[in-house]
C-alpha cells in the first residue's frame, strides 16, 4: 500500500513539473489552454477540477480579450454542456477528440508589423476630418466641369513650372545661390497656386476607391503601411500627372504621416501582451505581418466561438436565454474543421467547416467568424513575386482547397445572411469564387449532416428566445431555416483567368444564363482585374456599340467611365482589341471627359505605329475631330513622346495624318515648337528636324528663347545618358538658340564636355572621330574652361586610329575643312601620327589637304603655331620631299585655280626641299608666262622658294629670260643674280624680303648655306 501511494505521489509531482515546465515556455494562449486540458484524460475529469476550469477561463479571456468574453457567458455554456452530456453522453468523447480538425497553415503578407492596435472610430473621425478639410479648400476646382477642371489644372501646373525655371535659371555665386534658391522654393510652396493644386490632388488621392479600401480595412498594420507608401511612393501609388517637385512635396505634406500616427496612441495604441507575472508589455513591431490559420488542437476549444462575435444563439445577445448547443456545439461534430485565425498569437476569429451530404457527395458548409477575412492585404504573387493586393478570404480559400480532405468536393455557402456577425459574407459574395461558383442544390435535394449525434443534440437543445427560430437543425450556414427554404448552395471555387474569361463571354452572349446577372453586377462594381478584362473587352465593346440594344452594354460603359486604372493597363492591347478603342473614342466616352487619360491613350497609339494597329482602330482615328476636342495639349505630348523611328516615312506620314491634319497653321507652328522644346527625347528632335525645315521653315525663326535654358538642361540630361549619340546636329538642336553667355547653360556644358573627353579618347572608328570633331568645333562657340582638355582628348583619339581607309581619311579631313577658324590647324598640328597617315594617303587630294594644314602653321607668327609647324616639319620632311617630287606638276596648275591656301601649301613644301628636277623649273617658267593672272602671280611667289633649283638649272632659266621681260624688276634682278655665280644670293634674297625675317625665311636661308 505504501509503495502504491509513493508511486502515485511521484506520478503527481512529475505531471505537475511537466505542466509547470510547459507553462514556463513562451506558449501562445491557445497552446496554454490545450496544456490545461491535456492534464485530464476526459471531459469529466476536467469539469471535476474547479482550479483547472478557472485557469482555462483566465487563459481563454487572455486569448479572446477581456472585453470580448465574461465569466457569465463561459459558465452558461458549461452549464448547458453538463446538461447535454447527461442526455447525450457521447458528446463528451466527441469534444475531447483531437483528430481531423483541419490543417494548420499561414498567410505570409508583404506588410511590415507595427505593433499597434486600432481605435477604428477615432481613425474614421480623423480620416473624414482630413478629407473634409481638403475638399473644402479645393472647392473651386472640384466645382468645375471635368474638361474645364483639367484645363485649369494644366495652366496652374505650367505656371508653377515656369516659376521653378526662373529660380533655377538665376545667376550668382554658388553658395549664395543655393541659399537664395532654397528661400525662393520655400516661398513658392506657400503660394496660392501650389496650395490649391496640392490640396486638390491630396483630396483625390484620399477619396479614391483604392485608397479608401486600404485605409478603411480596419487593420492597423495595413493602414499604417498604406499611409507610409502614400507619402513615400506617391507617384507610383496614385497616378499623378507630370507635376513639379514643388507640388509633389506639398501633396505629401498634406497626406497623413505614418510617423505622426504612430505617436497618436488615441488612434493607434500599442499592442500589449500580459506576462505570467501579470505585467503588461508592448508587443513591438518588426518583421512582416503573418496570419496563422491554426487547427484547434481539441474540439472543446471551438464551443466558445460565438461569444466574441456576439452571436445570439452562440453565447451573447444582451441575455443568454437564446444560447443553444445547436450553435455552440457544431465544433463537436465528427470530422468538422475548426481553424482559429491568429496574428502574433492573438485571436482574430475562426473559420468552421461542417461536412454534409448533397446527393451522395460530401460538401463542407463554411461559416466565417473573423472580420479580418474581409481585409485587403498585400502579398507576393506566387509566380511573378510582384506585390499584389488580395483579401485574407481569398488566401484562406486558396490554401484550404489544396489541404481539404479528399472526400470533400469543396466548401459551400448559402445565399442567406443568417450567420454573418463577422460581416464577411459581402466580401465572399463579391469574389470570383462565389460569383462563378456552381450551384449544387437541385429540386428537393438538401444538405444532410453526416454525424449521427446531430438528432440527439438537436433534441436535447433548449429552444428559447432566438433559438426557436432555428429548431430542428444544427445552426450552420447550410442548415439555417432560411438556407433550407432558399435551397441554394454555391460551391466556392477558385477560378483561373482563362476559365473566368470564357464564363463571362458565355454569360454576356446569352449562352450561360445562370451567371448573367452575377456577371453584370460584378462588372458594374469593377470586380475583375485587368488581366481578365483585356480578354473580354472585345465582347463587352461589341455590346456597348450595339445601337439596337444599348442596355446590354451598360456594364461595359460603367467600366470604361469609372475604372481608369484598368483602362490604362489595357492601352498596350489596342492593336488586338479594336472594339475597345472604338468604344473609348465614342462621343460619350473618356475623350470628352478626361484629357489627361486621352493623352496617354494617344501616346500609346503613336508608339504602336500604324502597321501594328487594327484597321478598325485606324479608321476610328481618322474619324476623330481633334479641333472639336480642343486637345492641343494632347497633340504636343504625342509629338514629344513619339517613337524614335519617327524619321521613317511611314511614321512621318502617320504623325502628320493624326496630329497635323486638321490643325490650323498657327496652332501647327505652336505644336511643333512646343514639342521640340521637350528635348529630353532628342532622338525625336533629330528626326523631326528635316520635316520642320521642309514644312515649317518659319518655326525655327520664331523660337521661344525664354524656354531655351530649360530645354538645354533637359538636353544635357539626355546626352549624359547617351554620350555616343552626341553630334554637332544634336548640340545645335539643343543649344542653337541659347545665349552663349548664359551661366546655367555654360555650367551644364562644362559637365557635358568632361563626359565627352572619355568618349573622345576611346574613339574606335573614323565616324567616332568625325562626331567628336563636330562636337568639339561646336563647343568653341562657348568660352568653356574644359575646352583645351577636350582638344587633348580628341588628339589622343585621332593618334590612336589604325588602318584608316581612303574614305575614312577623306571623311575626317572634310570634317576639319568645315571648321571655319584657325583652331583646326592647331589641332592637326598636335596630332602628328594622325597627320602622317594622311600625308601617306594614296589619294592626292587628301595628301595635299594635309600639306595645306601643315603650311598654315608657318604663316602665323604666334609661337604655338610655329612650334607646331616646326614639329611637323622635323618629323615629316622626308614625307614632304616625296610628296613634292611626285605631285608638284599637278598641284602647280591646280593651286593657281584654287584658294590662296593652296599656294601656301605648295610654297611651304618647296621651301623645305631642294627640288633640282629641271621639269619643275620648266613648269614654273611656263606658269610665269601664263596669261592667267592668278597662275602667274602664284608662279612669281614660288620663284623665291625655288632659288636653289634655279641655280642648279641656271642655263634653262637664262635661255628663258628673254620671254620673262614682263616680270617685275625686282624679280628679274633676283633671277639674274641667282643664275650668275658671282652674285651672293643670300644677301640679295635678304634685301628682297625687306624688314622682319620670318621663320620661313630663316629656313630658306639655311638651305642655301
Amino acid at each position: 500500500m505504501f509503495y502504491l501511494l509513493r508511486r502515485l505521489k511521484i506520478f503527481f509531482v512529475f505531471n505537475c513539473l511537466v505542466i509547470a515546465f510547459a507553462m514556463a515556455v513562451d506558449l501562445t494562449p491557445l497552446q496554454q489552454m490545450e496544456t490545461i486540458l491535456a492534464k485530464h484524460t476526459n471531459l469529466d475529469a476536467f469539469l471535476a477540477s474547479p482550479q483547472d476550469v478557472d485557469d482555462y477561463y483566465q487563459t481563454l479571456e487572455q486569448y479572446f480579450g477581456k472585453d470580448r468574453i465574461n465569466r457569465f457567458q463561459f459558465n452558461a455554456i458549461i452549464d448547458q454542456l453538463k446538461k447535454l452530456k447527461s442526455n447525450v453522453p457521447a458528446i463528451a468523447d466527441r469534444l475531447w477528440d483531437t483528430k481531423n480538425l483541419g490543417t494548420t497553415f499561414n498567410v505570409q503578407t508583404n506588410m511590415p508589423t507595427y505593433g499597434r492596435d486600432l481605435k477604428n472610430d477615432q481613425w474614421k473621425y480623423f480620416l473624414n476630418n482630413k478629407s473634409s478639410q481638403l475638399k473644402s479648400s479645393s472647392n473651386r476646382l472640384l466645382s468645375m466641369k471635368e474638361v474645364s477642371q483639367t484645363k485649369e489644372l494644366d495652366l496652374l501646373i505650367e505656371k508653377i513650372a515656369a516659376r521653378e525655371n526662373e529660380i533655377t535659371s538665376s545667376v550668382g555665386k554658388a553658395s549664395v545661390k543655393r541659399q537664395l534658391d532654397a528661400a525662393n522654393f520655400r516661398a513658392l510652396r506657400e503660394t496660392q497656386e501650389v496650395k490649391e493644386v496640392a490640396r486638390y490632388y491630396a483630396y483625390k488621392i484620399l477619396s479614391s476607391e483604392k485608397v479608401n479600401d486600404l485605409l478603411g480595412s480596419g487593420d492597423a498594420d495595413l493602414i499604417l503601411d498604406t499611409v507610409k507608401e502614400l507619402r513615400g511612393k506617391t507617384r507610383s501609388f496614385f497616378d499623378l500627372p507630370d507635376i513639379s517637385g514643388t507640388i509633389l512635396s506639398e501633396i505629401k505634406a498634406l497626406l497623413p504621416n505614418h510617423q505622426e500616427l504612430l505617436l497618436d496612441k488615441k488612434i493607434f495604441p500599442e499592442t500589449m501582451r500580459t506576462l505570467r507575472n501579470g505585467k503588461q508589455v508592448a508587443v513591438g513591431g518588426g518583421g512582416m505581418v503573418k496570419y496563422d490559420f491554426v487547427a484547434a488542437p481539441r474540439r472543446f476549444h471551438g464551443i466558445w466561438k460565438g461569444i466574441p462575435l456576439g452571436e445570439c444563439v452562440g453565447g451573447n445577445c444582451k441575455s443568454l436565454e437564446s444560447l443553444t448547443p445547436e450553435r455552440w456545439a457544431t465544433s463537436a461534430l465528427k470530422d468538422s474543421h475548426h481553424l482559429m485565425l491568429e496574428k502574433d498569437g492573438s485571436y482574430l476569429g475562426f473559420v468552421e467547416a461542417i461536412p454534409g451530404k448533397v446527393n451522395d457527395k460530401t460538401y463542407a458548409s463554411v461559416s466565417f467568424g473573423s472580420p479580418d477575412l474581409r481585409k485587403r492585404i498585400f502579398v507576393s504573387d506566387p509566380i511573378t513575386g510582384e506585390r499584389i493586393s488580395s483579401t485574407l478570404y481569398d488566401q484562406w480559400l486558396r490554401q484550404s482547397i489544396s489541404s481539404k480532405p479528399a472526400s470533400w468536393e469543396g466548401f459551400v455557402l448559402s445565399n442567406t445572411n443568417d450567420i454573418n456577425n463577422a460581416g464577411v459574407l459581402e466580401t465572399v459574395r463579391n469574389s470570383h469564387s462565389y460569383g462563378f461558383g456552381k450551384q449544387i442544390l437541385k429540386s428537393d435535394a438538401k444538405f444532410v449532416h453526416l454525424d449521427p449525434l446531430v438528432p440527439d443534440i438537436v433534441k436535447f437543445s433548449p429552444k428559447d428566445g432566438y433559438a426557436k427560430n432555428y429548431g430542428g437543425y444544427m445552426i450552420t450556414d447550410a442548415t439555417t431555416t432560411n438556407a433550407i427554404k432558399s435551397n441554394s448552395l454555391t460551391l466556392l471555387t477558385p477560378i483561373k483567368d482563362s476559365e473566368l474569361v470564357q464564363t463571362i463571354e458565355h454569360a454576356l452572349t446569352g449562352i450561360d444564363f445562370e451567371h448573367k446577372q452575377k456577371i453584370f453586377t460584378m462588372l458594374e462594381k469593377k470586380r475583375f482585374n485587368s488581366n481578365v478584362m483585356e480578354k473580354v473587352i472585345p465582347t463587352l465593346q461589341q455590346m456597348a456599340l450595339d445601337v439596337d440594344n444599348t442596355s446590354r452594354g451598360r456594364a461595359a460603359w460603367i467600366l470604361l467611365q469609372k475604372d481608369k486604372a484598368d483602362i490604362e493597363r489595357l492601352f498596350f492591347k489596342l492593336k488586338t482589341n479594336p472594339g475597345y478603342f472604338l468604344a473609348i473614342t465614342d462621343e460619350k466616352s473618356l475623350l470628352n471627359t478626361d484629357v489627361l487619360l486621352t493623352k496617354k491613350l494617344f501616346g500609346q497609339i503613336i508608339k504602336e505605329g500604324p502597321g501594328q494597329l487594327h484597321p478598325d482602330v485606324l479608321q476610328a482615328i481618322r474619324n476623330l475631330k481633334f479641333e472639336s476636342l480642343e486637345l492641343s495639349a494632347l497633340q504636343i505630348d504625342v509629338l514629344s513622346t513619339v517613337d524614335p523611328n519617327f524619321g521613317d516615312p511611314k511614321n512621318r506620314n502617320w504623325i502628320k495624318e493624326i496630329i497635323l491634319r486638321e490643325s490650323r497653321i498657327g496652332k501647327r507652328t505652336s505644336l511643333v515648337r512646343s514639342a521640340i522644346t521637350k528635348i529630353d527625347h532628342l532622338d525625336f528632335g533629330q528626326k523631326i528636324q528635316e520635316t520642320i525645315k521642309l514644312e515649317y521653315p518659319y518655326v525655327m525663326t520664331k523660337w521661344d528663347e525664354s524656354v531655351s535654358p530649360q530645354m538645354a538642361g533637359e538636353a544635357v540630361t539626355w546626352m549624359k545618358k547617351n554620350p555616343h549619340k552626341i553630334t554637332a546636329q544634336t548640340l545645335e538642336i539643343a543649344f542653337g538658340k541659347v545665349p552663349h553667355n548664359n551661366l546655367q547653360v555654360k555650367s551644364q556644358l562644362e559637365e557635358l564636355l568632361k563626359l565627352m573627353m572619355t568618349e573622345a579618347k576611346k574613339a574606335e572608328t573614323a565616324d567616332d572621330v568625325v562626331r567628336n570633331i563636330g562636337a568639339w568645333a561646336y563647343f568653341q562657340k562657348f568660352d568653356l574652361n574644359s575646352f583645351n582638355s577636350f582638344k587633348i582628348a580628341l588628339v589622343k583619339g585621332m593618334n590612336a586610329q589604325k588602318n584608316l581607309s581612303l574614305q575614312d581619311s577623306q571623311t575626317i579631313m572634310n570634317a576639319f575643312s568645315e571648321i571655319k577658324n584657325n583652331e583646326n590647324y592647331r589641332t592637326l598640328g598636335d596630332a602628328p601620327d594622325f597627320l602622317k597617315k594622311l600625308l601617306l594617303n594614296p589619294d592626292q587630294a587628301t595628301r595635299w589637304d594635309a600639306i595645306k594644314f601643315k603650311s598654315q602653321h608657318f604663316e602665323y607668327s604666334f609661337p604655338s603655331y610655329v612650334r607646331a609647324g616646326d614639329k611637323i616639319t622635323s618629323l615629316h620632311e622626308p614625307v614632304f620631299a616625296q610628296l613634292a617630287n611626285k605631285d608638284y606638276k599637278t598641284l602647280l596648275k591646280s593651286a593657281a585655280q584654287e584658294t590662296d591656301s593652296y599656294s601656301w601649301a605648295l610654297r611651304d613644301a618647296l621651301s623645305t626641299l631642294k627640288i633640282e628636277d629641271p621639269e619643275f623649273s620648266k613648269s614654273l617658267i611656263q606658269a610665269l608666262k601664263s596669261p592667267v593672272a592668278k597662275e602667274q602671280e602664284l608662279a612669281q611667289k614660288l620663284v623665291y622658294h625655288h632659288l636653289h633649283g634655279i641655280k642648279v638649272n641656271a642655263k634653262l632659266w637664262a635661255d628663258a629670260s628673254t620671254d620673262l621681260q614682263h616680270l617685275p624688276e625686282a624679280l628679274r634682278q633676283t633671277l639674274s643674280q641667282t643664275t650668275n655665280p658671282s652674285v651672293p644670293p643670300i644677301e640679295k634674297f635678304a634685301k628682297l624680303k625687306k624688314g622682319k625675317i620670318s621663320c620661313l625665311t630663316r629656313n630658306l636661308i639655311q638651305l642655301f648655306k
